[in-house]
């Protein structure tokens, strides 16, 4: 099995399975960056047209989810070769309210895969598929999963749906991962602090300074061994840009990058210890179970 992740930017990485429950290093697929996707993006794999082979549906910070068609095989998929159709229900753009984070499952039962879409604000909406065969067609979104006031009462931020029967008792079960921020005092330091924090502060500028000399040092390295001007980069095609950005990533994992990172990874520490941050971020996943309705309808 293998994963594949959206990111801040526009790019889609797939990391390859082992076959040991490990992933690969991964790589991004060059081509979706350039093909007009939104920034942020979210998965989900499907056989979205059913016509045998996997393609992608991908979640956007605008709030739109795209088909990306795959216009090679299962064993040797090809995206890209299309530019993607934002999807839609009811006949206009599907749209939630930022970061749409698509995921798939046959929620009411009838044979086909819906759609679960959850939002920046912390909702999930269903849009059920009114076609038995061939492409689906959404209907109108319906709420399944409404924003918290606070974290007790349910999702509040960048809801992640995933479908499963959670419990086993064949039903498709909702769980919401969503992201909840606590607001913590600010820490009062002595004046031997504050003095100590602003030189840390410093070494750090200098420190993240000399790392971005070397990392240019480094891909300007590459582009002369690959034959490549450095402001030409963005012309070379999807398989030599991979190849310049795995070359620069080996020659990062040596070095003085490494002693580098670690010097900023000391000092940071440091900087959390006198100066602790006032917000902190965490995670949470909800689970919602369904009870198995009276009717056969699901």
């Amino acid at each position: 099995m293998d994963l594949l992740s959206g990111s801040s930017p526009r790019a889609v990485s797939i990391f390859r399975g082992t076959g040991k429950g490990t992933f690969d290093s991964g790589r991004m697929l060059t081509a979706l960056s350039e093909i007009g996707l939104e920034a942020d993006t979210s998965i989900a794999v499907t056989d979205w047209d059913r016509d045998g082979v996997l393609d992608l549906l991908v979640g956007t910070a605008g709030g739109r989810v795209f088909r990306v068609r795959n216009e090679g095989s299962l064993t040797q998929p090809r995206f890209g070769a299309v530019r993607p159709l934002a999807l839609q229900a009811a006949d206009r753009d599907l749209s939630v309210e930022g970061y749409a984070a698509p995921a798939l499952g046959d929620w009411d039962g009838d044979g086909d895969l819906d759609l679960v879409v959850g939002d920046r604000a912390g909702n999930v909406l269903l849009y059920r598929n009114g076609a038995a065969t061939g492409r689906p067609v959404l209907g109108p979104g319906e709420v399944l999963v409404t924003s918290g006031s606070d974290p007790d009462e349910g999702p509040q931020r960048y809801a992640r749906p995933a479908l499963g029967d959670w419990n086993g008792d064949g039903w498709l079960d909702l769980l919401v991962g969503t992201e909840v921020i606590e607001h913590l005092p600010k820490l009062l330091q002595t004046s031997e602090q504050l003095e100590e924090l602003e030189a840390r502060r410093e070494e750090r500028r200098q420190l993240e300074s000399r790392l971005g000399g070397e990392r240019e040092r480094i891909g300007e390295e590459v582009c002369r061994e690959m034959g490549v001007d450095w402001h030409d980069l963005w012309k070379l095609a999807p398989e030599r840009r991979t190849e310049y950005y795995a070359a620069v990533e080996r020659k990062q994992k040596t070095g003085i990058c490494v002693e580098l990172l670690a010097a900023l990874e000391r000092v940071w520490k440091r900087i959390e210890v006198l100066d602790p941050p006032t917000v902190l971020h965490h995670g949470l996943v909800w689970v919602y179970l369904r009870a198995a309705p009276s009717t056969s309808k699901r």
